[in-house]
């Protein structure tokens, strides 16, 4: 899991950045979050929708996510 930052004087949630792009699609810039983070509530720029379930697979862990690409 990602670890947590300070941005000013708040800590940021754990989230990971991504890019995902497709020819035909204008490509996609984002971050993912995850559930449970205790920074989630307080966090500006979180968006709900961007918030993965994550599941834990005895030594790692896996979450899931639906990306919808815009064509260009």
């Amino acid at each position: 899991m990602p670890g947590h930052y300070l941005n000013g004087a708040q800590y940021r949630p754990a989230h990971i950045h991504v890019t995902v792009s497709a020819p035909g699609f204008n490509p996609l810039t984002t971050q993912l979050y995850f559930k449970g983070d205790p920074y989630n509530d307080i966090d500006p720029f979180i968006k709900p929708s961007l918030i993965m379930a994550v599941n834990d697979l005895g030594s790692g862990k896996q979450a899931t996510f639906d990306f919808v690409l815009a064509a260009n």
